[in-house]
């Protein structure tokens, strides 16, 4: 749960890619996106770990996608800075030197 959205991830079984089904509100209908093919997230062998980071006042401020990716082990980070805006991936490993998976 993240700014008002239900969010569960999940990797697509005919290609890894990694998916995204939201529901914006109670009573409206659930909607997906492939966040590997829209925003260019690694395909991933593992399941991913979301995590929702909270501002020093409480509120909440983004949400992160966590993912190994698949051919080169890399962590990768995907994140939402803010509802509407676009997904944004880093690559953890190749950027801070965090080890690969």
């Amino acid at each position: 749960y993240h700014t008002g959205y239900t969010s569960v991830y999940y990797l697509n079984s005919s290609n890894s890619d990694v998916e995204e089904a939201y529901l914006p509100a109670i009573s409206d209908a659930w909607q997906s996106q492939d966040l590997s093919a829209n925003y260019g997230t690694p395909s991933a062998d593992q399941t991913p770990s979301p995590l929702v980071h909270y501002a020093a006042n409480g509120g909440e401020t983004w949400t992160s996608l966590y993912t190994v990716d698949n051919s080169s082990d890399d962590l990768q980070e995907t994140y939402l800075p803010a509802i509407g805006g676009n997904w944004t991936t880093q690559d953890l490993s190749a950027k801070y030197g965090t080890p690969a998976v």
